[in-house]
């Protein structure tokens, strides 16, 4: 098996790099001397270089897999527009009216009838 190294970007303050970057810590130290990991943290109100923003945003966590020689392979990190949907959706309720959510049908039949 091939070394691979992991840089994430990440912020102490980040309620979205909670879930992440605990897992992704744990793989790495069940499988030492293959995964290099590496951690930067990112103030609150710093900024991302170009090429990791998203939608011209300095998101965080924004994780980069390097191979050995320290070529770029993957960068993940946003969430999906289903990821927000289904927040939305936990937060405001299945008919949030913040447009991310999609619409109901037309012909389905209305909730208050539904008994």
């Amino acid at each position: 098996m091939r070394e691979i190294k992991i840089l994430i970007f990440s912020g102490i303050w980040c309620g979205d790099c909670v879930e992440p970057c605990p897992l992704i810590h744990a793989i790495a130290q069940a499988n030492p001397g293959k995964i290099d990991l590496r951690f930067v943290e990112r103030p609150r109100d710093g900024e991302l270089v170009p090429e990791l923003r998203v939608n011209g945003g300095s998101r965080v966590p924004a994780v980069l897999f390097l191979s050995e020689d320290n070529e770029w392979c993957a960068t993940a990190g946003d969430r999906t527009i289903h990821r927000y949907r289904a927040v939305a959706s936990a937060s405001f309720g299945p008919l949030c009216p913040t447009g991310i959510v999609a619409p109901e049908k037309e012909n389905s039949t209305p909730r208050s009838a539904i008994g």
